[in-house]
């Protein structure tokens, strides 16, 4: 694994990965609150599609700490959305999406995987680019949401934290 930067085409698509905590469901819909597409200062964290499927998504969810803590993450406490990044670039505000890999070490820390395939969606924090991201899932459920059965990597996840910094996850 290297940490170099790739262009990402249009045709591709990113994933984002939600705490439920985040999402109401409704209408059998499930709805991200406009509040999780805030971006950080260097932009919106997602995941480059082409680099990572979506099981290994939840597994770096699973193996990553949450904030300030070192405690795991609950893989299953998420839902993943996509979304293409030719809509994302139409988006009026929407500066760039760029590649951007989080190489943590080699072997990374306990807690802090490296993830090749971490991208940014880049913007200035606005609400209507917030809400227009919410309302994109919302209207298109069946094209964003990725359907996935996350207590099926229970049992690898146990494992694979059992050998802490030793995963191909922590290995750049």
């Amino acid at each position: 694994m290297e940490d170099k930067k790739l262009p990402i085409p249009s045709t591709d698509y990113v994933y984002r990965q939600i705490p439920e905590s985040f999402i109401k469901f409704d209408n059998g819909k499930y709805i991200p609150k406009s509040s999780n597409f805030k971006p950080d200062p260097d932009g919106l964290s997602v995941n480059w599609s082409r680099m990572i499927s979506l099981e290994d998504t939840y597994i770096l969810i699973g193996l990553s700490y949450r904030h300030k803590k070192e405690e795991y993450k609950d893989h299953r406490q998420f839902k993943v959305f996509k979304f293409n990044v030719g809509f994302l670039r139409s988006i009026s505000g929407i500066e760039s999406v760029e590649h951007n890999p989080v190489i943590n070490g080699n072997p990374a820390p306990v807690g802090k995987p490296n993830n090749y395939s971490h991208s940014l969606v880049m913007y200035q924090d606005d609400e209507l680019i917030r809400k227009t991201l919410s309302t994109h899932i919302r209207d298109n459920q069946e094209d964003t949401y990725c359907l996935f059965e996350a207590n099926s990597l229970n049992e690898r996840l146990e494992e694979l934290r059992q050998r802490l910094n030793d995963t191909p996850y922590h290995r750049a």
